[in-house]
């Protein structure tokens, strides 16, 4: 899991064979380049969806929102979670 604001130039890498990626950016800005052989995409950031790999038994999405941190994505056959919000309350 990663969850939080990558620098502006940052290029962060996630592979998995079958576990799940779940990357959690609530001001998102940037690139994903995300694809599973065999798994799903669910794309919180953007209401652009997922579509079939070219084989047709996965998925891939790319997201390109402006200048900022590039996100290389890769799964066998685990989830990927792209979302917007937190999934835990943030300590003041």
């Amino acid at each position: 899991m990663f969850a939080g604001d990558a620098a502006p130039t940052a290029s962060l890498d996630f592979n998995t064979h079958s576990g799940t990626i779940e990357i959690y950016a609530p001001k998102f800005q940037g690139e994903v380049d995300a694809a599973t052989m065999t798994g799903t995409i669910e794309n919180g950031l953007t209401a652009k969806p997922a579509v079939a790999s070219r084989d047709g038994r996965g998925q891939e999405i790319g997201i390109f929102a402006g200048a900022g941190p590039r996100y290389y994505i890769r799964s066998f056959k685990g989830k990927i979670l792209l979302k917007s919000s937190f999934p835990f309350k943030k300590k003041s």
